[in-house]
């Protein structure tokens, strides 16, 4: 007779949960609960409030938590809205009002938006055409796939494209003769899908949901005002033109590194596109549809039409028999409900910040350290930092928002500063992710072979510092004209 292993009382191993006790998450577990025991017993900041240095200590305990023990991101953000009710540093109708103040809405509509052009052929048709037209120039072809990658992204959900795209390049590399770990443009290429995608993901707030639905909400919620939050015409007023100021040299920053040279690389007939293009057919109806769709949920809310209204009904026509383009029970099973979790709850973080005291003592020891700071060094700080963090703490892009927003938002209003347009391009730069090969966006395409690790780190950090300066100096200038003072 077989022995039968007992299941254990407890799951050490994560035979339940998939999710075994390693000595990382022992130890991350152990010091973030570490922290909050300290500050709440000793109590140091008890001249801001008799929460505050609970809050502070719930605070640190649970970006540390984020960023270093591997949980899932929905299960973190669970435990911050009931721990933070349990030690009373809100009240559970702050949790419940999160669903509607949050943007969730409109972060669920326009994933699901963007879900339905993965059920058409619509990018692969515009990867033959680009690639029949400039395949016989490698280098502009690198350039132009980079561009084409990040328009798309605009619309379309970043790790889609970067799926897509890697795969398809993946197949006309190999066909051109390029060899994985050899080819200088194979490398370029597929650093730049990663690249671009995210770079496009800012271009508009659609263009990546999680990411800029998160920086918002860190930002509104940490200053207890959604009326800062910036609508997606003024958005668009200061993303767009960073985004076709940037995109270009961001793009050639990884060619000139990497010394890509049309002598050296292999070509494809045109022919060869032609017959992909022939495989896919005349343009369908599901393309058409979802391009119509697209369009008119970006014009809809540039014309300042509700957004979260906006995102839901597009989302629901995306699905509905005869005008949809995708099942529904597939685009919903796409939808990211950890992240949309964590959109919703982990803005509390923003209020344990702003309802205790703790505000005021960040801002009282920061305050003095800037002196005179200008709006647009203010700007460009904030853009900067949060590009050097989010690269730094690789895979914790929730938990460095909440720091950065968290931290910035409070100040700005303190100073006198209008936090709308000033932490615009923070936010952009919680999508400047690429520089480091470790990063699980990246990585989506490393088991293709044509980089190695450390080949994104210093042509990324160049790209990701262009588009932060860039992108402030744009916000600092337009913003006014659009009707974003600099000033409260």
């Amino acid at each position: 007779m077989e022995n039968v292993q007992r299941d254990a009382i407890l799951d050490f191993k994560g035979t339940a949960t998939k999710f075994p006790v390693t000595k990382k998450f022992t130890i991350s577990l152990a010091v973030s609960v570490g922290i909050y025991i300290i500050l709440a017993l000793t109590n140091p900041l008890a001249a801001y409030g008799e929460m505050a240095s609970k809050a502070l200590g719930f605070f640190i305990g649970a970006i540390i938590f984020m960023v270093t023990s591997g949980v899932d991101l929905g299960v973190i953000a669970i435990l911050v809205a009931c721990l933070g009710v349990t030690i009373g540093l809100f009240k559970w109708g702050t949790v419940s009002s999160r669903l509607g103040a949050s943007q969730f809405y409109n972060m669920l509509g326009m994933i699901m938006v963007a879900c339905g052009c993965e059920f058409t052929p619509l990018g692969r048709r515009l990867s033959y055409h680009i690639l029949r037209k400039f395949g016989q120039k490698p280098v502009l072809m690198a350039v132009f796939i980079g561009v084409l990658a990040a328009t798309l992204s605009a619309f379309v959900s970043n790790t889609a494209i970067i799926i897509l795209f890697s795969a398809i390049m993946n197949g006309m590399l190999l066909a051109m003769g390029e060899e994985p770990g050899k080819s200088k443009l194979g490398k370029v290429i597929m650093l730049l899908i990663p690249l671009c995608s995210s770079a496009g993901g800012m271009a508009l707030f659609s263009g990546s949901p999680t990411g800029n639905a998160a920086a918002v909400s860190y930002m509104t919620s940490a200053i207890g005002d959604q009326s800062y939050a910036p609508t997606y015409a003024q958005w668009a007023s200061v993303s767009v033109p960073t985004f076709v100021i940037c995109i270009v040299p961001a793009i050639l920053v990884y060619i000139f590194w990497f010394k890509v040279k049309d002598s050296e690389c292999k070509r494809l007939p045109r022919e060869y596109y032609d017959n992909l293009l022939k495989e896919l057919g005349p343009v369908g109806g599901s393309e058409i549809r979802w391009v119509i769709i697209v369009v008119t949920m970006v014009a809809l809310m540039m014309a300042g039409v509700t957004g979260p209204y906006v995102a839901m009904f597009c989302a629901a026509v995306t699905v509905f028999p005869v005008v949809g383009v995708a099942p529904a029970k597939e685009v919903i099973k796409k939808a990211p409900w950890s992240a949309l979790l964590a959109i919703c709850l982990l803005p509390l973080l923003g209020n344990v910040v702003t309802d205790t005291g703790l505000n005021k003592w960040i801002s009282d020891i920061i305050t003095p350290l800037l002196g005179n700071i200008s709006p647009f060094m203010l700007c460009l700080l904030a853009a900067l930092l949060m590009a050097v963090l989010i690269n730094l703490l690789v895979n914790a892009m929730m938990g460095v928002q909440a720091l950065v927003m968290s931290i910035m938002a409070p100040l700005c209003v303190s100073l006198g500063y209008n936090p709308t347009i000033i932490l615009l391009p923070a936010a952009f730069a919680a999508s400047f992710y690429w520089c480091m090969g470790v990063n699980q966006y990246v990585q989506i395409n490393k088991e293709y072979g044509w980089w190695e690790m450390k080949d994104p780190i210093i042509p990324g950090l160049i790209a990701a510092v262009l588009i932060a300066v860039v992108s402030a100096v744009v916000a600092c200038t337009l913003g006014p004209i659009f009707g974003m003072s600099l000033y409260l």
